[in-house]
């Protein structure tokens, strides 16, 4: 009898059994972690790519974005390592020890690289079973010296596999500073170009994982260096753009104007600032001509990338995995008007070249936005943001724009959000800053984003967003009033006309720079609102240990500078002189064994160096500002290099003048204080009119 119910009550079991509804695909669909994607552009203006009305073709985010969405408010910071830091974290970049670049200021917003009070998307990601990768450029540690403590690279911030770069920048044929995961690669042999190893390195990332790893989600952060100078793309690339910049920036610029109001980008009311460029037509045939194909090249490395990101995107769908794959494509800033030329060596394009395209072919990159890279104004801080996701975003708006304002803080909001993730209010032990981001998702389906405002500071250059009110100020001026509803180009000021306006949100952004780490303003230099004060020699003799401030630094303003130095036997790479910052300043020094001089000019650099490196034994060195910005530099009276700069110094540097090293922020592109390491035996600077 017991035996009967027993079979009674097994049949009745799967009889109901039987009977349960089969779980739907929707439903399957929906218990699948989405795997995330974030692609990161190095430079990138915000009209380049197709989609957002440039000429360069970009076929595989056209695609991208035509099957998802395109944001024509989104924000970055205006420069590489701070915009790198707020997207890894979601926080303001101060807030995460990263408000300038990777020198260490002594300040608790400005250390140099990632502080313990943040977390990365990586190490959130993990806490809920995603696998994290890392291909390219990190610049997030001012740890840079491959031998020695590795605890502020990818894989000590949550990444489980990393390939690329640690520092900031690299030649692409010949790289320095690549790494796979913790160990430092070989120089690569011929045949070997960044943009594509990136590429093919993320390819077989998602390969292995899905070998591997195939029941957990992935997060995948593809950081390129293009188009970020110098100038190297492959031959073919090039010679598909060599020509189509002939008409120049002023004719390009219009036509792209044109094509981002026929594809809604821009609202047809909006004015255009106007380029302060040199008139096309007021160029030499031999200017047009190097400037055409500078142009060529830049539109090469954009168009190299995106054929990576095709590379990419088909790896996603080999494995099936496209449609669960959240795709974000983005930049770290606007386009990049420094003047790079370190001297003449080789083709223009090749290993051996080593410049940048300049401020015309910025002004384009950007389009109806003003100003550049560093400052904070449109061209500084917009950037381009596709998003693709098939399961996440409705079929019915595929392809269509999102006008809501979005800021590189969002990026680890939506993860955490997409994913299911909670962000850790402790970590590792340490208490957690809270998330400044807020999730993108809602605008998926067209919703708005609730915020009280969007902030921003870089080297003095500040700025707030409430609604359509922006307040902006270009360091050291004063506070500009923009509604950029009816003026998204930061044509006209409104600040005369609303000084209470400008009031209440000045005393916004006050506040916020108060709490958020970012105050004091400019650590590295006092804030120059009166003329510096400086000495009346015109002659100076230093020597090494030197370190002028005050009235003690010469008045370069307005004058030709000449430093002569005495160097060797011994001989090796640092600073021999460098005086100012990142505002304005120069410096003499030497590096990877060659002789390079550089000035620095309301932000912008211009750089020239040796071809060839020093040789051993005693050298007499020397290098030249004139005031009509030409630089020259000269070993033992013979010139190695020369380039055109803006002119003279407009302004005494606010920081001091240093001799072996340099103590304030970089005047150049290299890692401060960067100290000599040669024997300096007499430094002479002398001032002409």
């Amino acid at each position: 009898m017991k035996r009967n119910r027993a079979l009674a009550l097994v049949f009745a079991f799967a009889v109901c059994f039987w009977f349960l509804p089969t779980p739907t695909l929707a439903q399957e669909k929906a218990k699948r972690k989405p795997n995330i994607i974030v692609i990161l552009a190095d430079d990138l203006g915000y009209s380049d790519i197709g989609c957002y009305g440039g000429e360069i073709k970009t076929p595989n985010l056209d695609k991208l974005a035509k099957n998802g969405l395109r944001f024509t408010n989104f924000y970055n910071t205006a420069r590489c390592c701070p915009s790198r830091a707020s997207l890894m974290t979601g926080l303001y970049s101060h807030q995460a020890g990263v408000g300038l670049m990777v020198e260490n200021l002594n300040q608790p917003g400005y250390q140099g690289q990632l502080n313990r009070k943040c977390v990365t998307i990586a190490e959130v990601l993990r806490l809920i079973g995603y696998r994290c990768y890392m291909i390219g450029k990190w610049h997030l540690t001012r740890n840079n010296n491959f031998t020695t403590a590795k605890d502020a690279w990818p894989l000590a911030r949550g990444f489980d596999r990393f390939y690329g770069l640690i520092p900031g920048s690299a030649n692409y044929f010949r790289p320095v500073g690549l790494m796979r995961d913790n160990t430092p690669l070989e120089v690569p042999k011929d045949g070997y170009y960044l943009t594509d190893a990136f590429s093919e390195n993320a390819v077989q990332f998602i390969d292995d994982h899905f070998k591997d790893h195939k029941e957990e989600p992935f997060f995948l952060y593809t950081a390129y260096t293009a188009p970020h100078w110098p100038l190297h793309a492959l031959k073919d690339d090039i010679a598909r753009y060599r020509g189509k910049y002939r008409e120049g920036w002023d004719v390009l610029r219009q036509k792209r104007h044109e094509r981002m109001k026929e594809l809604g980008i821009v609202d047809p009311k909006w004015k255009i600032p106007p380029s302060d460029a040199k008139p096309w037509d007021k160029l030499t045939e031999k200017e047009r001509d190097d400037l055409d194909l500078r142009m060529a090249i830049y539109a090469a490395q954009v168009d190299r990338m995106d054929q990576g990101i095709g590379k990419i995107v088909a790896a996603l769908k080999k494995t099936g995995q496209l449609d669960n794959t959240l795709i974000l494509f983005l930049a770290d800033n606007g386009g990049c008007a420094e003047v790079i030329e370190r001297g003449k060596g080789g083709e223009l394009g090749g290993p051996d070249s080593y410049s940048s395209y300049g401020q015309g072919w910025a002004w384009l990159s950007n389009a109806i936005l003003r100003l550049f890279k560093h400052w904070v104004h449109g061209g500084g801080v917009s950037s381009p943001l596709v998003v693709h996701w098939p399961e996440g975003i409705p079929e019915r708006s595929r392809g269509e724009l999102r006008r809501q304002s979005g800021h590189l803080i969002d990026i680890m909001a939506t993860c955490i959000d997409v994913s299911g993730a909670a962000y850790p209010k402790e970590y590792q032990g340490n208490k957690i800053t809270p998330l400044e981001g807020k999730s993108l998702v809602p605008a998926f389906n067209n919703q708005p984003i609730e915020r009280e405002a969007i902030y921003w500071e870089h080297e003095g250059n500040k700025a707030i967003l409430v609604k359509n009110s922006k307040l902006v100020s270009r360091f050291p001026g004063p506070w500009e009033l923009y509604d950029l509803n009816a003026d998204r180009a930061e044509t006209t000021d409104l600040a005369a006309r609303e000084p209470q306006r400008v009031k209440e949100l000045a005393a916004k952004w006050q506040a916020w720079a108060e709490r958020a780490d970012v105050l004091p303003l400019r650590p590295y230099g006092k804030p120059k609102q009166t003329k510096t004060k400086a000495s009346t020699k015109t002659e100076f003799q230093f020597q090494a240990g030197d370190n002028l401030t005050g009235e003690n630094v010469p008045d370069v303003a307005g004058k030709s500078i000449s430093i002569n130095a005495d160097i060797g036997p011994k001989l090796g790479d640092g600073v021999i002189l460098a005086h100012g910052g990142r505002n304005h300043g120069y410096a003499l020094f030497i590096r990877d064994g060659r002789l390079a001089f550089a000035v620095r000019q309301s932000g912008v650099l211009t750089s020239i160096e040796a071809k060839t490196p020093l040789a051993a034994g005693k050298a007499s060195v020397t290098a030249l500002l004139n005031k009509n910005g030409t630089l020259r530099l000269l070993l033992d009276d013979k010139l190695v290099a020369e380039g055109k700069g803006k002119g003279a110094m407009p302004a005494v540097p606010g920081e001091g003048l240093q001799v072996g090293q340099d103590l304030g922020a970089a005047v150049a592109d290299y890692q401060a204080p960067f100290a000599f390491k040669g024997d300096l035996r007499r430094v002479t600077l002398k001032l002409t009119d």
